[in-house]
């Protein structure tokens, strides 16, 4: 394993899914994501044969019924499949408080293919993740080279101006994440305004609803974004997603 390129240089791809009532939300769009990025990085198909149901007999045989299972492809003296479970840290409480997010120092770069893959590769994210935590806040938020709003160390944003939802266009250096497609075509199919573009800092700030989502997350509302204060009481756009997302995605995301 030492000498692998998964241990010296995290030469892989991974996926994490929430596990609900022994359900894994959204499995298959997980598993096509993981599919579609392996010839991104010249990694074979063959060793993802039956993945679907290679990753319910784990959960029957660790008898898991909640939490996130992690799905990692890494190339080894061969490639292989390695399944991880944890505990899902989120509460009732953090949905009710909302979320402190912060800027990055750090930007991303919308020229790099590695920006829109979910690689191993995960080291600047976790240094300014821990750098906010550090700062009192739960998530940083990127720029990108152009100073344009980009993501989350681990998530997508979604924010709200006169009733219209806004988020980042792939091409600001974002992770295409699971829950925000699926969000997205939510809102196509649901008439909810919204639009996807390349979006200032000052617009953000001037916003009056801001949440952000991944796939463990799902929709967390954000109640501060550094000095700007959000009034989550007033949050009438996002609780009406929720409420009715939340249904679809029991729904859909079998």
């Amino acid at each position: 394993m030492k000498n692998s390129l998964a241990y010296q240089y995290g030469y892989g791809l991974f996926e994490t899914i929430k596990v609900e009532d022994s359900k894994l939300i959204f499995l298959d769009d997980h598993i096509k994501r993981l599919v579609s990025s392996t010839p991104k990085i010249n990694m074979p198909l063959e060793p993802l044969k039956n993945l679907r149901n290679r990753a319910l007999l784990y959960m029957k045989e660790n008898n898991i019924k909640n939490g996130i299972l992690k799905i990692m492809y890494i190339k080894d003296t061969n490639y292989r499949v390695e399944f991880l479970y944890r505990e899902n840290p989120y509460n009732k409480c953090m949905y009710e408080r909302g979320f402190k997010i912060n800027f990055s120092h750090s930007k991303r770069n919308p020229y790099s293919n590695m920006v829109y893959l979910k690689t191993n590769n995960y080291l600047e994210n976790i240094l300014e993740k821990n750098n906010s935590k550090s700062l009192g806040f739960h998530e940083p938020l990127f720029l990108n080279v152009h100073d344009h709003i980009s993501e989350g160390a681990t998530s997508n944003i979604f924010f709200v101006k006169n009733n219209i939802l806004y988020t980042p266009s792939i091409n600001c250096g974002i992770l295409n994440g699971i829950m925000r497609k699926n969000l997205i075509k939510f809102c196509r199919e649901n008439n909810i305004k919204l639009i996807e573009g390349q979006f200032s800092k000052e617009f953000l700030l001037d916003c009056d609803e801001v949440f952000i989502t991944n796939s463990i997350l799902e929709i967390m509302p954000v109640s501060i974004i550094e000095n700007k204060q959000f009034n989550m009481d007033a949050y009438k756009l996002t609780k009406e997603i929720y409420s009715k997302f939340y249904d679809y995605m029991r729904k859909e995301g079998k």
